[in-house]
């Protein structure tokens, strides 16, 4: 993130982007890389509940001792 710097305000650059403090661009740049991360975090958070859930629902140690005990029978 780059802020403003008195040496880069003049003629060439607009003024009210040097009294915001923002290069042009950067503020833009910023809110999707914030929101990339958001994304990502919230499909990280949803795999893992999936994952938590088929494991509490279909892992062998839960309620599916019937199958190994037909086996033996």
């Amino acid at each position: 993130m780059v802020f403003w710097h008195p040496r880069e305000c003049g003629p060439h650059n607009e003024k009210h982007m040097c009294e915001m403090g923002w290069k042009e661009g950067e503020k833009s740049r910023w809110i999707r890389k914030a929101f990339i991360l958001l994304w990502s975090s919230l499909i990280s958070i949803a795999g893992g509940l999936v994952l938590g859930w088929w494991l509490h629902k279909y892992h062998p140690s839960n309620k599916q001792l019937w199958m190994e005990l037909n086996l033996k029978v």
